[in-house]
């Protein structure tokens, strides 16, 4: 129910905050059973007395989240019939599938891979991510200090 399933984002943030807190590289990823609030469901319409998911509101997540997930591909399927031979348009399509991504990461690529079901009710889902170098981070610094020693030398052919 949507109660329970509210409950268990809430439950599985706070495990993430607690990881992130601690200067970790955090994601989450996998079958949601939701759907996150910045995926466009106008591809998938909801069918008529069909399972519908719920929306996980993602301004919810905190400002050092990213939720990804692809709609350019359905991730998943309904099992309320046999796919091989079902007309496509009677399928009831989902994008459940995604990953909760901290901000100290760098999502690189992300998609769904269309393999049309062949193995299970789901789709692939793929996600590439680099951790940010320290050198990086150290150029940034040394930009900064090497301004600050510009200013200082301007400061003392302005004296001298």
């Amino acid at each position: 129910d949507a109660e329970g399933q509210a409950e268990q984002i809430k439950a599985m943030l706070a495990i993430l905050e607690e990881e992130y807190a601690k200067g970790n590289y955090v994601i989450a990823g996998g079958d949601f059973n939701q759907t996150f609030s910045n995926v466009d469901l106008s591809k998938y319409p909801q069918k008529p007395k069909k399972w519908a998911a719920e929306i996980v509101d993602v301004s919810s997540l905190g400002s050092h989240w990213t939720a990804l997930m692809d709609d350019s591909v359905p991730s998943c399927r309904l099992l309320d019939q046999p796919y091989l031979g079902a007309d496509p348009d009677s399928v009831q399509y989902y994008i459940l599938d995604g990953f909760i991504v901290s901000n100290n990461l760098k999502v690189e690529s992300f998609h769904t891979e269309q393999l049309n079901f062949v193995n299970s009710d789901h789709n692939p889902v793929i996600l590439e991510v680099t951790i940010p170098s320290e050198e990086a981070s150290d150029d940034e610094s040394s930009d900064e200090t090497d301004e600050s020693s510009d200013d200082e030398d301007e400061d003392e052919d302005n004296n001298g």
